[in-house]
């Protein structure tokens, strides 16, 4: 973040930039000879203006092409066939070991500017990386929202005996890719006299936007060599929040159902006692007394009755009301 700084320092002389707009250095990795392409977001009125600029590490920012509307102009050192500006793109062919640095754009019109988010270019030369490599743990790890993690970087030689001797001024950036906001998170400056090659950075993991893989790059005799990644991620783990929410919903669940018993027990009840009421309706009106056993009788007769048929109906009705007469003691 410390090249996006200085860029912004550069260009804060010529154009008023806020320093909220320095937001993020993306990673980008590509082989040696291969060809990328760097994306500058812009608008319609912002294509008038566009400026590429390069920043090895360790070193003072470049410009490498400038756009004025249809008029295009690159300097002298990429003047040549490898480089290709767009209205709002940036191609480099045929890519070599000094294309490696961050690159970033500036567009904007007459009136208005702004800075876009870098890029760092990681070029992979594998007959540079013979003598060290680079070793990241833990693989993977889970935790808790609002928990700490730490991060591990070691740079191990490559043959078992001679030990690590660690180079001198080399520097350790740690890079997150996936998440909602990728990118370069934290450089490291080792210090005069440090002969440690394990490096460390503990994170805070707030919430899922800080999810990814945590990968390092050590930078040192021209050349970066970067770690396999650490993954984290909070998969595995509830919080507080998903705990409480499922046990509202296990409670909602179970009043529900408590609720549907008690509704059709008190539904089928009624029914009941209103069925043997209208069979208390046809008994000749006399003095008799709706006991026990006048309610117990004459529900298992309405129980009868539905058990019927058509055919049965009329001895179903001559029979309920001589067992509703007789429960009333009138027979």
């Amino acid at each position: 973040m410390m090249g996006g700084l200085a860029l912004l320092l550069l260009l804060g002389t010529l154009y008023p930039i806020e320093a909220a707009e320095v937001q993020q250095v993306s990673l980008m990795e590509a082989e040696l000879g291969g060809n990328v392409t760097f994306q500058c977001p812009v608008s319609e009125k912002e294509k008038n203006i566009l400026y590429w600029y390069k920043q090895p590490l360790g070193c003072t920012i470049q410009t490498v092409a400038t756009r004025f509307f249809t008029k295009q102009t690159f300097r002298p050192q990429f003047n040549n066939s490898r480089f290709r500006v767009t209205q709002d793109s940036l191609t480099i062919m045929n890519i070599s070991k000094e294309d490696e640095a961050t690159y970033f754009c500036f567009t904007g019109s007459q009136f208005s500017h702004r800075f876009v988010d870098g890029t760092f270019l990681a070029v992979k030369d594998g007959s540079l990386q013979k003598s060290f490599h680079v070793e990241q743990s833990p693989e993977a790890e889970s935790v808790l929202p609002g928990d700490s993690v730490t991060l591990q970087c070691s740079l191990v030689s490559r043959d078992k005996e001679d030990g690590v001797q660690c180079p001198h001024g080399h520097r350790v950036f740690w890079f997150r890719s996936g998440g909602s906001h990728p990118g370069l998170m934290y450089t490291q400056d080792t210090q005069p006299g440090n002969t440690s090659c394990v490096y460390r950075l503990a994170k805070r993991i707030r919430n899922s936007s800080d999810v990814g893989t945590y990968r390092c790059a050590v930078a040192s005799c021209g050349q970066i060599l970067f770690g396999g990644g650490t993954k984290v991620d909070t998969n595995g783990f509830w919080s507080f929040g998903d705990v409480f929410l499922g046990s509202v919903v296990v409670l909602s669940l179970n009043v529900a159902a408590v609720l549907i018993y008690v509704i059709k027990t008190n539904k089928c009840d009624y029914c009941n006692n209103e069925a043997a009421a209208s069979l208390l309706e046809n008994v000749p009106k006399g003095n008799f007394k709706r006991n026990e056993d006048a309610w117990t009788y004459s529900t298992a007769v309405f129980t009868v009755m539905k058990s019927g048929g058509r055919r049965r109906a009329e001895g179903a009705q001559r029979e309920n009301i001589h067992a509703a007469a007789k429960a009333s003691g009138s027979d």
